[in-house]
């Protein structure tokens, strides 16, 4: 039995050391082949572990990579290792093997199991340093994506600019009807009431009611007020809007300046993008994102002319707010002193030639306001041709056309493009695309037809017209009677008669048309849905752009 035991030993070690080799010729196979990853930096890594695996195959030992090992080739979590001695020595002891050559199948074991581990660790690496590249598509996307959404941009300043200086405000346009309805009929009957009392005393001077004329007076010393407080109301309203705007960084130098640094960047990226077209070497695939950039730049004019319009009517509309507030006050103070100043001479019961003061301001007054609308036009205009083409100075086209008759046949025939069909991403932006042509399709159809011939215009403004004329006529009267017929009162009577009464009736046809505009201003206004109003016309696309922009910004990266 004794000399049988070493035979049994080496029987038992021969036999394990066979289920060994077996048993790691499946860990080789798995490991044969070891993946390769196109990333630099994975197939360092991946060179790194198998280099490791490597030297603890020549070394004979463990490698520090091995999961359990420690280095000095001992593991801590061995089954036969007992308390106070290696589990090298055990094994040996055990299976009848010496102590190195266990170590030495153990330390190959080790290093084949340390290769193992290095190349699982290797193919989890691979699998998260292994990210797409950015591709030169991805790229022309992205520079796209920030194109389109730098057009918004500039859809959106116009929308806004609109917003501001649009006439939108039903209750300015009441004020101003309130204002001048005011004034007209009050000055018709202060008119009405002196003339015809004038008229029907004059054979009977003595017995004129002396106050009737000084009421009549009164009414249009009043009726003067009402508008010069309108006028100061008014344009302390806009000069407060205008400081607010100024504040927030949204009055009408500040879009401008904003509006040529969002073109010079929209310029920019278009630069870039037609670089990479250039190289891109698919010749259906280059077509179709040359007529992208085609439709690119075509947006990038009409915004630019959109916005360019926007601004140049801000500045009219300004413009002639202010000179009408500049003007109506002016004429309604020389037209206002000059009525207080006759209202003392009467109560004072002065000399007929100290009533020229009213005389001359009737009659200098009377003309500004039968051209008054015409002259507040005109300022809107001279503003407007001040203002130059701040924005497309360098460019000749017809926006308009280029929206609204070729716009839809560019758009539909680039997505007609065989590349187009066979790859959707390419005409990935056609609906920001169609947002964009809807949205200055509806902005240049709101665009106001300045109306041809001045002497239209001025018949048009028929009330203002007749109210200027008879008040000019009134003034002529009222200096005849003081100097031509001085101490003629039954004279003097009949001429400042007629003269008040000819101006009560072209109030009467002021106030007349002042009042059927506002009520068909009023109609249009109640008939027209809430939806289909201007405001909310500029509301609802402020919504549409800001949504396209919310969905842009993540795919162009800002």
């Amino acid at each position: 039995m004794d000399s049988t035991r070493p035979n049994l030993k080496r029987a038992c070690a021969a036999i394990t050391a066979i289920l060994v080799v077996l048993l790691q010729v499946p860990v080789w196979a798995e490991n044969s082949e070891i993946p390769v990853s196109t990333d630099f930096y994975a197939g360092a890594r991946l060179q790194s572990g198998s280099s490791a695996g490597s030297v603890g195959e020549k070394s004979g030992g463990s490698t520090g990579s091995s999961v359990g090992e420690k280095s000095d080739g001992s593991t801590g979590s061995s089954v036969g290792e007992k308390s106070g001695g290696s589990s090298d020595s055990s094994a040996g002891e055990k299976f009848g093997v010496s102590a190195d050559s266990a170590a030495g199948e153990r330390a190959g074991s080790s290093a084949d199991r340390s290769a193992f581990a290095g190349s699982g660790t290797t193919e989890s690496v691979v699998a998260i340093a292994a990210v797409p590249p950015i591709t030169q598509a991805s790229e022309i996307n992205r520079i796209t994506a920030r194109a389109v959404d730098k057009q918004l941009e500039l859809l959106q300043m116009s929308t806004n600019l609109k917003l501001q200086t649009a006439p939108l405000n039903q209750w300015r346009e009441r004020r101003w009807f309130s204002y001048a309805f005011s004034n007209q009929v009050l000055t018709a009957i202060g008119s009405y009431i002196n003339g015809c009392t004038r008229l029907q005393y004059r054979n009977n001077t003595a017995k004129a009611p002396k106050n009737l004329f000084v009421n009549s007076s009164w009414l249009r010393v009043i009726a003067y007020a009402i508008i010069l407080a309108g006028c100061a109301g008014e344009a302390a309203n806009d000069l407060r809007i205008q400081w607010h705007e100024k504040k927030i960084g949204l009055d009408v130098k500040s879009y401008l300046s904003h509006a040529r640094e969002s073109l010079a960047a929209i310029d920019e990226l278009i630069r870039q993008r037609a670089k990479l077209v250039e190289a891109e070497p698919d010749p259906e695939v280059k077509q179709a994102l040359m007529k992208e950039t085609q439709i690119l730049q075509q947006i990038r004019n009409c915004c630019a002319d959109d916005l360019e319009e926007a601004y140049i009517r801000a500045r009219s509309v300004r413009a002639a707010r202010f000179f009408q507030y500049e003007y109506v006050g002016a004429s309604n103070i020389l037209g206002g002193a000059g009525t207080l100043s006759n209202t003392i001479v009467t109560i004072q019961d002065k000399i007929p030639k100290y009533l020229w003061p009213g005389g001359v301001g009737d009659s200098v007054t009377g003309p500004m306001n039968a051209v008054a609308p015409e002259l507040i036009r005109r300022a809107g205009l001279h503003a407007a041709r001040k203002a130059g083409h701040p924005l497309t100075s360098e460019i000749s086209f017809d926006a308009r056309d280029a929206i609204v008759n070729k716009f839809d046949s560019d758009l539909q025939n680039f997505c007609n493009l065989p590349a187009c069909q066979k790859n959707l991403e390419i005409a990935h932006h056609v609906s920001t695309y169609e947002v964009q042509g809807k949205v200055l399709a509806q902005h240049f159809s709101m665009r106001p037809q300045v109306p041809k011939g001045t002497v239209g215009r001025v018949v048009g403004d028929f009330g203002a017209f007749a109210g200027g004329i008879t008040k000019c006529a009134n003034g002529i009267e009222t200096l005849v009677g003081a100097y031509q017929y001085p101490k003629k009162v039954e004279k003097r009577f009949e001429t400042f008669g007629g003269g008040g009464i000819a101006y009560g009736v072209g109030m009467t046809i002021a106030a007349e048309e002042t009042l059927r505009r506002e009520v068909i201003s009023e109609v249009r206004w109640h008939k027209l849905p809430k939806h289909k109003r201007l405001r909310s016309v500029l509301q609802e696309q402020m919504a549409v752009l800001n949504k396209a922009r919310d969905g842009l910004q993540p795919e162009a990266g800002l």
